[in-house]
């Protein structure tokens, strides 16, 4: 692992466990903290032995609640690039991942603690987690991840708490679409990472293409899937795939 600041790094497995490490400030995103997120995915992009990533917060009282407003306390301007690298160096960073990503999230998930899940892949949070969408109230407007939200949630119902920026429970947000599963309190990081074991096992490429289709939504364009598709076709794991299962139909036949 790597040890202290404000995002720790450690391999377990294959799977890259990135731990937003502020516990003393809810685990709120600044300057630097962006920054290592950046490397971090810089990282996971590069190591093709990594095979999914897991996001969660330090502490247990916070996944994260958001901007660090001291960034914008030191200076306004720097404040408004700060926004900027957010949406683009996080949430669409996490979309864009080469790998799965999955989010463990417990305690208080306000601002990018909320739209942070809605751009991982599978996200699940313990009972007790408590979400806010804070942005309008703060005088900023509600765009960030809404753009990848509204893909795969209750459109009307996210309308509704972002305008009103009233808490919601762990239950209303796998109600309205925004989490995968509800799980035990403080389970949240262990049934991410066995997920993430699970994905571990299976084709690389497979995991790859499936990732890819997953964020950019085919849905009205198979070509371009299909495009993808020629990788996995191609790939050894995909052949290493066809052979045992032949040999298996062949031996059933054999012994029937």
């Amino acid at each position: 692992m790597d040890s202290g600041g404000e995002v720790l790094f450690e391999l377990r497995g294959r799977t890259a466990v990135l731990t937003l490490n502020r516990p003393e400030a809810l685990n709120a995103l600044n300057d630097v903290a962006l920054d290592k997120l950046e490397r971090a995915f810089d990282r996971i992009d590069a190591e093709e032995t990594i095979r999914a990533a897991v996001i969660t917060g330090a502490g247990g009282r916070a996944f994260t609640v958001g901007i660090d407003f001291a960034v914008l306390e030191r200076d306004p301007d720097a404040f408004q690039r700060f926004v900027a690298q957010e949406m683009v160096c996080l949430y669409d960073r996490v979309v864009r991942l080469r790998v799965p990503v999955i989010a463990a999230v417990e305690g208080l998930a306000y601002a990018t603690g909320a739209e942070l899940p809605m751009c991982c892949d599978i996200a699940y949070a313990g009972e007790g987690t408590t979400f806010c969408l804070p942005d309008l109230s703060l005088g900023l407007g509600f765009a960030s991840s809404a753009w990848k939200a509204s893909e795969k949630l209750n459109r009307m119902r996210l309308a509704e708490l972002a305008f009103t920026g009233a808490q919601f429970s762990a239950q209303d947000a796998y109600e309205i679409g925004l989490l995968t599963r509800v799980v035990a309190k403080g389970r949240a990081l262990e049934t991410a990472l066995d997920t993430a074991e699970q994905i571990e096992g299976k084709p690389e490429m497979a995991v790859r293409v499936s990732k890819q289709a997953f964020s950019r939504g085919y849905a009205d364009d198979w070509f371009a899937f299909l495009e993808l598709q020629k990788d996995a076709i191609a790939s050894a794991d995909f052949r290493s795939s066809v052979n045992a299962l032949l040999e298996r139909r062949a031996s059933s036949k054999q012994g029937g």
